[in-house]
């Protein structure tokens, strides 16, 4: 299943929590307007989240979403 970070953060600050979190995935960065299309709330500070194809909302957090993904 294809996987991509969005982020309103720039594109600094995205590459930055990416490395230093070993996401192994693209990050969208500077992506307000895809956020609000997607329906994804603003967060303050750096929050993952794993939304299946339906738009729904598996897993939150760096942990979670990978176990989420190593249990497919």
């Amino acid at each position: 299943m294809p996987l991509v970070g969005v982020t309103e953060a720039s594109l600094e600050d995205a590459e930055a929590y990416a490395f230093e979190q070993g996401l192994g995935f693209p990050v969208l960065a500077d992506a307000g307007e895809v956020m609000d299309a997607w329906g994804v709330d603003f967060i303050w500070g750096n929050v993952v989240r794993l939304v299946d194809p339906a738009g729904t909302i598996v897993a939150v957090g760096v942990g979670d979403c990978r176990s989420a993904l190593d249990a497919r």
